[in-house]
C-alpha cells in the first residue's frame, strides 16, 4: 500500500482523513484502472472524495452519476457541480452541453463507481480477507458469529452487516439503512478497516447489492452460503433472477479460497457449482452434523464434529433456536477453512453473545417476550417452530404474535406472514411496520384477509391495531402467565417509516416500557 510520508512516522491511506492531515492522491492511482474507466492524472490529483450521491458532494469530489429505482443521477449533475464536484462521471451519450468540468463517458457507470473507488483506496480487499455472507436468512446471524470467533480468537476483524457495523469491537453507524451500502461507502470502509489493522472482514452480501455491482472489485478470501427462500421478488421478479444474484458472491473468490455451503438447502449443487474447476474449496455443512443435549432460552448445549478432534466435543453457546445453531455451524466451518485452531474456536463459542432483534428475550417472566427480525414466511415459521420447542410442549402455554408488513415492498411477502400465522399462532395482532408510503391499514386488511383465507377461524384471536405501541400492550395485557408474546418484523431496527418521514423506535424498548406502565396501573 502507498502513504504519504508524514512527520513523526504517522500514515495514512489516500481517501481517509487521519489526525485531520489533508488528502494526498496516489500517484498514477488512475493507471490501476481499466482502460474504460481511466481517468487523466491532472483529475486525478484533484480528486479527494468519490461519490454517487449528489448530497454528498464537497469540493474535490467526483461525482459518478448512476441510475437507481427511484431516481437517475444525470439528473443532479449540475446540482453535484455546484457543490464543487471536479469531474463527472457519465454514461455514454449523456453529456451535459456547457458542463464546467471534466465529463467521462462509460458504458457502466455502477461498474465504474465500484472500479474507481477500489483504485481511489487501493484496493483495501487485496490486503485482507473477505469472507462474504449470502443467502435469503441468516445472513446477519452468521457474520456476527464468525465476527465474534474470529475476535476471541486474538484476530482483528471487520465487520459490515444489516445490524451492525465494527471494527474490531468499535461500533460504527452506518449512515443509511442499506444493508450493503454504495460501493464508494463500502470501499471507504474497507480502507478504514485495513488502516486500524483488521486482517479479516466479515461482510453481509445482499442479492441487491450484488447485483448493483456494490461489491464489484472487491475480492474474497471465502464465501458462505445459508439458504435460499422467495424473498426481494419484487426487485428480481424471478427465483432464479434471485439465485443469480446471490451467485455472484462466488465469482469473487480469490484462487485458493474457500466456499462454504448449506448442504442441505436446495440449492446447494448450483452455488457448489459456481465454483466448479477452480482451486477453491468447498465445505458443506448441515443441522445434522449437531447434536442438540439441551435447548432454553439461556442458551444451547450441543455437540458437534471439529476437525482437528477425534471425538465430537460437547459445546455450551449463548445461542438458542435451530436456526441459530446452523449459522453457528456455518461460521465454525468458515473458521477451520480460515485455520482456527480448536481451543480457540472452543472458547470462541462459549463467549459468543446473544444477537440483538434475533431470538431475543427482553422479558422472561411472568410472560416470556421475544423480539425477532422475521419478516416472511420461511423466517416467521422458523422463528414460531423454534420458541414452540423452547417451551414445555405439554403445557397449554399460547404464542401471541404482534407483526406487520412492510409497505413498497412485494406484497406476496403479506401472504406469506398470513399463511404462517394461520398455522403456528394462538393470537394474532396485526400493526404497522414501515408502511412508507402505502396505506398502512389497507395493508393490515390484506393481511387479516389471507389469514383466514389460509384457514385461521378464531376471529376474536386476531386484532387489528395500526399503532405499533399501542399493539404491543395490547399483546402484553393479552398473555397469561406462562406465554409467549413475539414481536416480529422489525428486531434490531431503530426506526418505523412512514410516508412522511421516520419516527424513532425499538421494539424491545417499547415492550419494557409497556410493561412497566401495565405494571404500575395494576399495582404489581
Amino acid at each position: 500500500m502507498s502513504y504519504s510520508s508524514l512527520s513523526a512516522g504517522r500514515r495514512r491511506v489516500i481517501g481517509v482523513m487521519v489526525d485531520n492531515y489533508e488528502w494526498t492522491p496516489l500517484p498514477g492511482w488512475s493507471g490501476h484502472l481499466e482502460p474504460e474507466f481511466r481517468i487523466d492524472e491532472t483529475l486525478a490529483s484533484s480528486i479527494q472524495s468519490i461519490s454517487s450521491d449528489s448530497r454528498q458532494v464537497s469540493p474535490g469530489t467526483l461525482f459518478i452519476a448512476v441510475r437507481g429505482e427511484n431516481y437517475d443521477g444525470h439528473d443532479f449533475i449540475n446540482d453535484a457541480v455546484e457543490h464543487g464536484a471536479v469531474g463527472v462521471v457519465i454514461s455514454t451519450g449523456r453529456k451535459v452541453t456547457g458542463l464546467a468540468v471534466p465529463q467521462i463517458e462509460v458504458s457502466d457507470t455502477r461498474r465504474a463507481v465500484a472500479a474507481i473507488s477500489a483504485a481511489f483506496y487501493d484496493h483495501p480487499s487485496r490486503k485482507m480477507k473477505l469472507i462474504g455472507v449470502t443467502g435469503t436468512n441468516g445472513k446477519s446471524s452468521t457474520s456476527i458469529i464468525l465476527h465474534s470467533l474470529l475476535m476471541s480468537a486474538g484476530l482483528q476483524a471487520g465487520l459490515m452487516t444489516t445490524i451492525v457495523t465494527k471494527i474490531g469491537r468499535i461500533e460504527k453507524k452506518n449512515p443509511t439503512r442499506l444493508t450493503l451500502q454504495e460501493a464508494p461507502e463500502v470501499q471507504r470502509a474497507l480502507s478504514e478497516m485495513w488502516e486500524s489493522g483488521c486482517t479479516h472482514v466479515i461482510l453481509e452480501a445482499t442479492s441487491i447489492g450484488l447485483d448493483l455491482s456494490r461489491l464489484d472489485y472487491c475480492e474474497f478470501e471465502g464465501a458462505i452460503f445459508t439458504n435460499l427462500t422467495p424473498d426481494h421478488l419484487d426487485y428480481h421478479l424471478t427465483m432464479s433472477a434471485y439465485r443469480e444474484a446471490k451467485g455472484l458472491l462466488f465469482s469473487k473468490i480469490r484462487s485458493s479460497g474457500f466456499a462454504v455451503i448449506n448442504g442441505m438447502d436446495v440449492e446447494a449443487s448450483f452455488f457448489g457449482s459456481l465454483v466448479e474447476g477452480k482451486s477453491i474449496s468447498v465445505i458443506e455443512y448441515s443441522r445434522d452434523e449437531l447434536g442438540m443435549l439441551e435447548m432454553s432460552t439461556e442458551g444451547t448445549r450441543f455437540r458437534c464434529q471439529l476437525v482437528g478432534k477425534v471425538q465430537p466435543s460437547t459445546l455450551i453457546t449463548n445461542l438458542f433456536g435451530t436456526y441459530n445453531m446452523e449459522n453457528l455451524l456455518a461460521a465454525i466451518r468458515a473458521c477451520e477453512a480460515l485455520g482456527l485452531d480448536d481451543d480457540s474456536l472452543e472458547s470462541g463459542i462459549v463467549s459468543i453473545d446473544k444477537i440483538p432483534g434475533r431470538l431475543d428475550v427482553v422479558l422472561e417472566k411472568p410472560v416470556t417476550v421475544v423480539v425477532d427480525y422475521a419478516h416472511s414466511e420461511d423466517s416467521l415459521r422458523q422463528t414460531l417452530g423454534i420458541l414452540r420447542e423452547a417451551f414445555d410442549p405439554q403445557s397449554d402455554q399460547q404464542i401471541v404474535v404482534v407483526i406487520g408488513s412492510a409497505g413498497e415492498r412485494d406484497p406476496e411477502r403479506r401472504y406469506g406472514i398470513a399463511r404462517a400465522l394461520a398455522n403456528d399462532a394462538d393470537t394474532i395482532i396485526l400493526t404497522d411496520e414501515d408502511p412508507r408510503s402505502e396505506d398502512s391499514e389497507l395493508i393490515i386488511e390484506t393481511i387479516a384477509y389471507a389469514v383466514i383465507d389460509a384457514g385461521f377461524r378464531d376471529s376474536d384471536h386476531m386484532l387489528k391495531i395500526p399503532d405499533r405501541r399501542k399493539a404491543i400492550a395490547r399483546g402484553l395485557e393479552l398473555a397469561r402467565q406462562g406465554d409467549i408474546l413475539l414481536v416480529a418484523g422489525k428486531g434490531h431496527e431503530t426506526s418505523i417509516e412512514y410516508e412522511f418521514g421516520s419516527i424513532v423506535w425499538s421494539d424491545a424498548d417499547v415492550v419494557l416500557e409497556e410493561w412497566n406502565n401495565l405494571r404500575d396501573v395494576s399495582g404489581d
